[in-house]
């Protein structure tokens, strides 16, 4: 084909885009401090939808509308009842699976601020970690996660959180029994998780718990093994760099795990691994920004994981 000055045009065939053959793929919206609008989810859903993503990891905090004896905890910038029914119908018709992400152990500034729950911080003068010891601490969280339960009848999945702990084994009941040695700080830790674990389970019993992997990387791998945390949860393998490299991630292999070839040590700890990638900015930024740096943090996590499936 020629123009009216007789030069011949290049023909343009759009290329279709063809999403990365592996596993599933979920892109998380950290959703406190400044929740996006629900317009603005109407317009990135279809994005992650066309990238190749297969759910959103929705991580509530003080963004989710809780009710009765924990209202306290919403936020006066909350999603109402409504909002969360359209977040849940957005991802349906873009055939996005949601994961719902409550924090149960570290990572509760949202809860412990607040003066009726600050008598179950770990330490008095930091609000970020739970009491693992005290009965109220799981009623607490079992509120929590029962009421966003609630709102995602049907999910597979329903991440309890737990990276981050810190200060635990720092409060005045866990010094005593560490003292006492019926606790280390590792048991201390898993076994709160398999008592959160084991409350989503028992409510909800086609539900499988996912933890992040954090706090697992300094465990020896034989008490992992007698503890059966992986028979409750699934681990969520994460960091914040450009590659995905984790200390001890090894101990965490079989090769039943990956739907890929593997040289890596195979070890009997967890049945399933799920791998989590992020890139943060901060400061001011345009929605387009946004929305381009969305893009490039879940390309980014497409290509590491494809290259560590591959053992470079």
């Amino acid at each position: 084909m020629a123009n009216d000055r007789g030069d011949k045009c290049k023909e343009t065939n759009p290329v279709k885009y063809e999403p990365p053959q592996m596993g599933l793929k979920f892109v998380h919206l950290d959703l406190k401090g400044a929740p996006p609008k629900i317009s603005y989810l109407a317009e990135i859903f279809p994005v992650f939808a066309y990238l190749g993503a297969d759910g959103v990891l929705l991580e509530y905090e003080d963004m989710f509308p809780y009710e009765g004896q924990i209202e306290v905890l919403r936020s006066p910038i909350a999603y109402s009842v409504p909002d969360i029914k359209e977040i849940i119908n957005l991802a349906r018709v873009n055939n996005l699976e949601i994961i719902p992400l409550v924090q149960t152990f570290g990572h509760l500034e949202f809860v412990l601020k607040h003066e009726k729950f600050s008598h179950l911080r770990e330490v008095e003068t930091f609000p970020n970690t739970i009491n693992p010891h005290k009965q109220e601490s799981l009623y607490l969280i079992k509120s929590m996660i029962d009421q966003v339960m609630a709102a995602h009848v049907g999910i597979r999945w329903f991440h309890i959180g737990s990276d981050e702990v810190y200060y635990l084994g720092e409060g005045g009941e866990s010094k005593d029994l560490i003292l006492q040695q019926q606790f280390s700080m590792e048991s201390m830790y898993m076994s709160h998780v398999k008592a959160v674990a084991t409350q989503v389970l028992a409510n909800n019993p086609g539900v499988k718990p996912i933890i992040w992997d954090d706090y697992l990387r300094n465990i020896d791998e034989d008490k992992l093994k007698e503890s059966m945390l992986g028979k409750l949860v699934e681990p969520m393998i994460w960091n914040y760099n450009s590659v995905l490299d984790v200390p001890n991630i090894r101990m965490y292999f079989s090769f039943a795990s990956l739907s890929c070839q593997t040289n890596r040590k195979s070890v009997k700890c967890f049945p399933v691994l799920l791998f989590f990638q992020a890139q943060k900015c901060s400061g001011r930024v345009q929605k387009c920004c946004l929305l381009l740096y969305a893009i490039y943090c879940f390309s980014r996590l497409v290509d590491n994981c494809n290259n560590y499936c591959r053992g470079k």
